[in-house]
């Protein structure tokens, strides 16, 4: 039985190998479960820690798995996740969807690079948030 999540997502999802599909829509549903739990005040502490989790905690193995997988098979599956995690988030986390997407897409990208064993040049923590915070707030990003 396909949930109106898996439906509302399913033309990110077409054309992608049954197996990758597959762990995308469980990514979606564990994202949305853990999104739902939170109880953080600050949009962007509530992003910081989603990206932890999905390096180091309970997300870890999903995400790991269905980037390798892709590695594996050769395909580009960043934009294809980042949309279908808006949508899931976007019904959870009362922020602008373009704020949660661009959000997503970043963290996304962190995610790749860190399962992917190329951990130096990531953020730090403190620089991570700063950048959530300007895209939530739509402000201009400054480093350094």
């Amino acid at each position: 039985m396909q949930s109106n999540l898996d439906i509302s997502n399913d033309r990110f999802l077409r054309g992608l190998p049954q197996s990758l599909n597959h762990t995308v829509t469980l990514l979606e549903r564990q994202t949305s479960l853990w999104f739902s739990k939170q109880k953080i005040a600050q949009a962007e502490d509530l992003f910081i820690r989603y990206y932890d989790e999905s390096r180091k905690g309970e997300l870890k193995t999903v995400y790991a798995a269905l980037l390798a997988q892709a590695a594996a098979e050769k395909i580009a599956i960043q934009s294809a996740i980042t949309a279908c995690l808006t949508a899931v988030v976007a019904a959870v986390v009362y922020l602008p969807k373009r704020a949660i997407r661009l959000t997503l897409g970043m963290l996304i990208y962190w995610l790749t690079q860190y399962h992917g064993g190329q951990h130096h040049g990531l953020p730090s923590s403190r620089d991570a948030r700063d950048l959530i915070a300007g895209i939530i707030n739509d402000e201009v990003i400054k480093l350094g």
